[in-house]
């Protein structure tokens, strides 16, 4: 039977400093400062989770999470490790850097299992991470409805399943994405989207609509209008 071990996160911004003395600070206080990155020890073993770049994302935008499990001296292995997100979060794709007999660490692409609304999984017959480390990388649509300003952060943790020790679990790691506005690129191309003229939005060689609109927002412009099957919108063909 597995045991579960619930352990405190330290996040960046999880001590402040009294007359000399590390306190910790309030759950409101560490909210209101949208931590990025957070970490927990567990024996051997360093686990870490972030947002990678920057953590402020608009509805309907992508944000990644990447979580670290560092071991010392080891043989056990990493069965299972599972990220516990805000429901406003929906997976699309998992990378994943591990040791592989005979090619050593690298990048591959993985599949993950949606456990809940709130829990994503990265599954293995088993990593080695002996004085080494496997790390998961989570990439997540926001939904439309988030409201901007609002913090993303509940919940906020993970679960690291081992091959025969017991599980690691930290509840509540205070990582968290703030919802921002949509600029004026994301608009635009929202809308055509919406629209059914998201193919318009795209260029010929393959470049996003954003990095269009940022060098030539003119020529963007034209580009789109150029593109628009004016009958087909009337109803007309």
């Amino acid at each position: 039977m597995s045991v579960t071990r619930r352990l405190a996160a330290v996040g960046a911004a999880a001590a402040l400093s009294v007359t000399g003395l590390a306190v910790a600070a309030p759950a409101t206080a560490q909210a209101a400062t949208c931590e990025a990155a957070a970490s927990v020890k567990d024996g051997t073993y360093n686990i870490s989770k972030r947002i990678l770049g920057n953590n402020e994302v608009a509805p309907g935008g992508e944000v990644t999470t990447e979580i670290t499990v560092k071991a010392g001296a080891t043989f056990e292995t990493v069965k299972q490790i599972v990220d516990y997100h805000p429901a406003e979060l929906e997976p699309v794709s998992v990378r994943t850097e591990a040791y592989f007999a005979g090619g050593g660490h690298k990048w591959v692409d993985d599949a993950f299992s949606v456990l809940s609304p709130t829990a994503t999984a990265v599954n293995s017959s088993g990593w080695t991470v002996a004085l080494g480390h496997v790390t998961v990388r989570i990439t997540y649509k926001v939904s439309e409805d988030a409201e901007p300003g609002s913090l993303l952060n509940d919940p906020s943790g993970l679960k690291v399943v081992y091959g025969i020790t017991s599980d690691t679990v930290a509840d509540d790691m205070g990582v968290c994405v703030k919802i921002r506005e949509k600029n004026v690129v994301e608009n635009v191309t929202g809308s055509l989207d919406g629209m059914g003229l998201g193919s318009a939005t795209g260029s010929a060689d393959g470049g996003s609509a954003g990095s269009q609109i940022s060098s030539d927002p003119s020529g963007f412009v034209a580009d789109v209008i150029n593109q628009l099957d004016l009958g087909q919108m009337l109803g007309l063909s």
